[in-house]
């Protein structure tokens, strides 16, 4: 719980798999994106000290 790192590694060996089921790779996908989503939420913002030189970095996230 709270191991979104781990969510998203779990659900990329699943759908890594050919054969999985196309239920099962529809939720693997939703919870994929959950995860990216919290992920991305757990990280802090610039500190308030660096004012003027922050810099925002968007990582794509490749679509299985």
């Amino acid at each position: 719980m709270g191991d979104y790192a781990a969510s998203i590694e779990a659900c990329d060996t699943l759908l890594a798999m050919p054969d999985l089921p196309e239920p099962i790779r529809r939720q693997t996908v939703l919870d994929r994106e959950f995860a990216v989503g919290r992920l991305v939420v757990a990280v802090p913002g610039p500190s308030a000290g660096r004012r003027g030189r922050e810099r925002s970095t968007v990582t794509s996230v490749n679509e299985a």
